[in-house]
Formats: C-alpha cells, sequence, structure tokens
C-alpha cells in the first residue's frame, strides 16, 4: 500500500536478512513477472552505480594520464565506449539470459539429486529475488564481491527452503553452477592481481 519502492525496499531486506522466511512463503503458482521485474531493477541499479565508479575513478586517474602514455591507453581502453541506455539495455539483457540459464541448470541438477522435479517457477523465483545482496555495488571495491557471496548464500537457503532439501544435497546440486562460474571467477582474481 506504500508503493513500489517502500515494497522494494523491504522485499530486499526480507531476502537479505530473512532468507529463509522469505522464502518459505514461496509458491509455485506463483508467476515469474514479478521476480523478473525485480531482479530487472535490481540489474539496472548495479549498471548505474557501476557506471558512477568508474566515472569517478577514470576521474581521478585522469591528472596521472598526463604524464604517463601508458596510463593514458589505459584509461582510453576503460572508459565506456557506449551511451548509458544501451549499455543498461545490453547488460540487463546479458543478464537476464544468465538468470534463465542457471535456473535451467540448478532446476535440472536438483531434479537429478532428488529424483523428482522441482518447479522451475520456485528456482526461478529464489535466483530472481536472491540477487537483492548485489546492491551492495554501492560500497566501492569489495562491495560486489561481499555482495556476490551473499547472494549465492541466499540462492542455497532459498532453494534448501522451497525445495525441501537437505543441506548435502543443496550444495551438490548448486556444484554445477559453481563449475560454471569458476573460470569467470578465476579470470576476476587473475585481474585483481595486476
Amino acid at each position: 500500500p506504500d508503493g513500489w519502492i517502500p515494497a522494494f525496499y523491504h522485499t530486499c531486506m526480507r531476502v537479505m536478512f530473512g532468507a529463509h522466511n522469505f522464502f518459505a512463503h514461496m509458491r509455485a503458482e506463483s508467476s515469474q513477472v514479478l521476480p523478473l521485474v525485480f531482479y530487472l531493477i535490481i540489474s539496472v541499479i548495479q549498471v548505474v552505480i557501476e557506471r558512477v565508479w568508474s566515472g569517478i575513478f577514470l576521474s581521478l586517474m585522469a591528472p596521472s594520464a598526463a604524464s604517463d602514455p601508458e596510463l593514458e591507453k589505459m584509461l582510453i581502453l576503460l572508459s565506456p565506449q557506449l551511451s548509458l541506455p544501451m549499455t543498461i539495455l545490453i547488460k540487463t539483457g546479458v543478464s537476464v539470459v544468465q538468470l534463465y540459464v542457471l535456473t535451467a541448470l540448478m532446476h535440472f541438477t536438483y531434479g537429478f539429486i532428488t529424483g523428482k522435479r522441482p518447479e522451475f517457477s520456485l528456482v526461478f523465483q529464489v535466483a530472481a529475488y536472491a540477487a537483492a545482496p548485489s546492491l551492495l555495488c554501492v560500497v566501492p571495491l569489495l562491495g560486489s564481491i561481499v555482495g556476490f557471496i551473499w547472494m549465492i548464500a541466499c540462492v542455497l537457503v532459498g532453494c534448501r527452503t522451497v525445495l525441501n532439501l537437505t543441506w548435502p544435497q543443496t550444495l551438490m546440486g548448486f556444484a554445477p553452477v559453481v563449475l560454471l562460474l569458476a573460470p569467470l571467477l578465476l579470470q576476476v582474481m587473475k585481474a585483481a592481481q595486476f
């Protein structure tokens, strides 16, 4: 009744600080539209915040680039090549595809582990709403890493809750997702070392 902004805020807080209770109320017959809209809003916020932080970083490094041609070349490569609306469109489109692919993978593996096919809608709702901790990207540097780890924890708690799994089943069903994300995480760690 207070509007969509307070509802969005309360949903984020419930997912982040009361995941078990939040996901215990999920129903298989619920529409996928609201979780998808929630996920899209978070994706757009992430893209905008990422653009703000990269702009601040580039502006702080610009004075040093005047005397260092190598740094100047690096800053040119790091500067945004697309407009903000186009970046939002492309990155949110890619993240929605990732959401459906990862949901399908979890749906398949949890079905394999439990011996019965779980409802795709339940796994999708968990994956979409578990993106709430990604909003920690507002904190520079460590916010995105903490948000990612917290998001994984929310997915695990959510899948365990809605599918009535044990912790070993939950972790085994999530293993293929980890294997799929491992190359990406290795690249991020290598980039952080440089």
